[in-house]
C-alpha cells in the first residue's frame, strides 16, 4: 500500500524569511586556490540520489523540482552542522553535481543493499565520472550516494541492518576513495522506520562524511573522548548527539588536505543551491513535515503539542493510520520549538530579534471522498470527507486549525455491491490472508461482542489462534499498510434501539451532519487510550519483531476478562547502544 503524501503542504519553496537567492547563473567558474590559513574549509560535494529512493519518494512528491528541493534541504542541514561552534574550523559546502537516478546505472550494481559491495561499486562508479583536476569546475571533493535501500552487513552468516551508513576513512581528496554511503527513507522488512527513514539521515550524512574527512568514532580505542553525545558516537539512536567532539573538531583543525583548502568561486545554479534554505531548513520542512516525511504519511503530525520543546533532542510522532508512537530524531536547525524559539545547534533557543514570520493556519476546503462498501451484511457504505490545515499553512506555532479534518457520511452500495458476504465470512478471509505472515494464526475469523470500554474491540478481525486464543494482529501489521479491522459501515452492535457501525475502527451510533473519524479532531493529542497503545515503533536495532508479550495479551479477547492497557514501562524501548556498529573501511 502506497501512503499519499502530498509535498505541497510543506511549502518547501523557501520562503520570504528565508531571503531566497535569486541568482540562477549556470555553473561555477574556474577556481581561485586559496589555501585555508583561517577557520573555513570548503566541500565541493557531488550528490547520487539513488533509484530506490527516487522510487520511494517519488510517489510523495508532486513534481521533480519538489524533489530536487527535499535534497537540496537535506544538504543544507549537514551545512548548518558543519558549521556549528562545536567546530573550530567551519565546512562550507558546494554541490557541483546532483544526479537523480530514475534508473539504476548499470555500472553501480546496489548488491541489494550489501554495504561493502554497495560502497566499493559506488567509489569506482564516482571516480569514473569525476574530472581528473582540481581545477576544473566539475570535479567534486567529496561524492555522497543516498539510498533508499536497508544496508546490511553480514556478522557471522546473518545479516545485521543496523548499518546506515559506509566510508572509507580519510578518503577525502583521495578520487579513489571520496565516496560515502548513506540510507535515506529506510525501513525494516514490516515496514517500520530506522533512524534513516526520515530527516534524521542529515546526521548519518554528516556522520559518514566526518569519516571521510578523517574522523573516527568518539571514545576508546580512538581517542579520549566520550563515545556518547555526538555525531561521531559509535551508535546513531534516535536522540540528541547534534553537535561535535573536541576530539572531532581537531581532525578538522589539523586537516592538511589541500583539496579543502580552494574557495569555489561563482554562483551555483539553482538547481545545485541549497544556500536558499540558511541553514535553516527547519523553517520550510517544521516538526510536522518532519514526521510526515519520516512516516511518509500525510496524516502524520508531533505527537502532542506539549512536545514542541522536545524536538531538537528527539521529534515524537504520531499518525492515526497506526497505533503507537515513533521516534524521528533531532529536528532539523530552525524547527520551531514553542514560544518564540527553535531549534539551534541541537538546543531549544529564543530567535531573539532576528525576524521571523508567524503564520496561523486555515483550512482547506473540504475535499470529498468516494462511496466505499466492504459490501458486508447488514452495513452501511461511507464517503469519508477531508480537509487540510495548509490554507494557509501554519508557521512557527503550536497552534493548528481547530476542528475536525475528516467527516464521514453514509451513502448508498446498491450499484457497488452485487453480494453481500456474512462478518464471520470476511473475517475468515482476512485471517486467511493473515495466516501467511504470522504463523501462530489460524485461517479462522470472528468478529467479537461490542464492549463499550473499548469501542474498537468489535471493528477488529480477530482470528484464531493455535493455541485457541482469539487475537487480533494489530502491532505484526501495523506498519505494513494492512489492516486488521473490519471496513467503516460495518455493523458491529444495537443497543435495541439504534445501530451502531465501524467509524474509523470505532464502533459507534451513526453520524449526524458529518461526524469526525478522528478522535480529538486534527490538533495532535497524543494517544487516545480508546484506541491506542504507547509503543515505541521503529524498527528495532536487533531486528526483534515480536510483539512484546504485554501487548500480545491486551490484543487477546477473552469474554470475561478485559487485559489491562499495557503502559510504556511494560513495552520498553531499545537502549541508544543498541545501535553501535562499525561504519568505516580503511582507504
Amino acid at each position: 500500500m502506497v501512503r499519499s503524501l502530498d509535498f505541497d503542504d510543506l511549502n518547501t519553496a523557501a520562503d520570504d524569511s528565508l531571503n531566497e537567492v535569486n541568482s540562477e547563473k549556470e555553473g561555477k567558474t574556474k577556481r581561485q586556490e586559496n589555501y585555508a590559513k583561517g577557520k573555513q574549509l570548503y566541500l565541493e560535494l557531488a550528490v547520487f540520489f539513488d533509484q530506490k529512493g527516487y522510487e520511494m519518494f517519488q510517489p510523495h512528491v508532486k513534481s521533480e523540482e519538489q524533489l530536487i528541493d527535499l535534497i537540496l534541504g537535506f544538504v543544507n542541514q549537514m551545512q548548518a552542522l558543519y558549521q556549528q561552534p562545536s567546530l573550530k574550523k567551519k565546512i562550507q559546502i558546494s554541490i557541483v553535481r546532483l544526479e537523480v537516478m530514475k534508473k539504476q546505472p548499470s555500472d553501480l550494481p546496489h548488491a541489494d543493499g550489501d554495504r561493502d559491495k554497495l560502497l566499493d561499486a559506488f567509489c569506482s562508479y564516482q571516480e569514473k565520472k569525476n574530472p581528473d583536476s582540481d581545477k576544473d569546475p566539475n570535479h567534486w571533493d567529496l561524492a555522497l550516494y543516498i539510498s533508499g535501500l536497508n544496508f546490511y552487513a553480514m556478522e557471522k552468516g546473518k545479516k545485521n541492518g543496523i548499518t546506515m551508513g559506509l566510508a572509507p576513512v580519510g578518503g577525502v581528496c583521495l578520487k579513489k576513495h571520496a565516496c560515502v554511503i548513506t540510507e535515506f527513507g529506510t525501513t525494516s522488512d514490516d515496514g517500520r522506520p530506522y533512524p534513516s527513514a526520515g530527516l534524521l539521515s542529515t546526521y548519518i550524512a554528516a556522520h559518514e562524511i566526518g569519516h571521510n574527512l578523517g574522523m573516527y568514532h568518539d571514545g576508546p580505542p580512538n581517542n579520549k573522548c566520550p563515545s556518547n553525545g555526538h555525531v561521531m558516537s559509535p551508535s546513531r539512536g534516535t536522540k540528541g548527539e547534534t553537535t561535535w567532539s573536541k576530539c572531532s573538531s581537531e581532525v578538522l583543525e589539523k586537516s592538511d588536505k589541500k583539496c579543502l583548502f580552494d574557495e569555489p568561486q561563482g554562483t551555483p545554479s539553482k538547481d545545485k543551491d541549497h544556500s536558499k534554505f540558511k541553514e535553516k531548513p527547519g523553517q520550510v520542512w517544521d516538526a510536522h513535515d518532519q514526521c510526515k516525511i519520516f512516516l511518509r504519511d500525510e496524516d502524520a503530525t508531533v505527537f502532542n503539542e506539549t512536545v514542541f520543546s522536545s524536538v531538537c533532542h528527539e521529534t515524537l510522532c504520531k499518525t492515526p493510520k497506526r497505533i503507537g508512537y515513533y521516534a524521528a530524531g533531532p529536528a532539523m536547525e530552525g524547527t520551531f520549538c514553542g514560544g518564540k524559539k527553535w531549534c539551534k545547534n541541537g538546543e531549544c533557543v529564543s530567535w531573539g530579534s532576528e525576524k521571523v514570520k508567524v503564520v496561523k493556519g486555515g483550512w482547506s476546503d473540504w475535499s470529498k471522498g468516494k462511496c466505499k462498501s466492504g459490501c458486508v451484511k447488514k452495513s452501511r457504505a461511507v464517503t469519508v470527507d477531508k480537509r487540510y490545515c495548509n490554507n494557509p499553512k501554519p508557521k512557527n506555532t503550536e497552534k493548528y486549525c481547530e476542528g475536525d479534518n475528516v467527516r464521514i457520511h453514509f451513502c448508498d452500495d446498491s450499484k457497488l455491491c452485487k453480494n453481500y458476504v456474512p462478518p464471520v465470512d470476511y473475517a475468515k478471509q482476512r485471517c486467511e490472508f493473515f495466516s501467511k505472515y504470522v504463523p501462530d494464526i489460524t485461517p479462522v475469523g470472528v468478529q467479537v461482542k461490542y464492549n463499550e470500554k473499548r469501542q474498537w474491540q468489535s471493528c477488529a478481525v480477530y482470528c484464531k489462534m493455535k493455541t485457541g486464543t482469539w487475537y487480533t494482529p494489530r502491532q505484526e501489521f501495523n506498519d505494513r499498510g494492512i489492516d486488521t479491522f473490519f471496513p467503516d459501515g460495518t455493523w458491529c452492535h444495537s443497543d435495541g434501539r439504534t445501530d451502531y457501525f465501524c467509524q474509523n475502527r470505532l464502533c459507534l451510533p451513526p453520524p449526524v451532519k458529518g461526524r469526525a473519524l478522528l478522535p480529538g479532531g486534527y490538533i495532535p493529542r497524543g494517544l487516545d487510550p480508546e484506541v491506542d497503545v504507547p509503543v515505541l515503533n521503529n524498527a528495532h536495532p536487533k531486528g526483534e519483531n515480536r510483539a512484546p508479550d504485554k501487548l500480545r495479551e491486551y490484543f487477546q479477547y477473552n469474554e470475561g476478562r478485559l487485559p489491562p492497557l499495557p503502559g510504556p514501562d511494560d513495552l520498553g524501548r531499545p537502549k541508544e547502544e543498541d545501535y553501535e556498529i562499525i561504519d568505516y573501511v580503511s582507504p
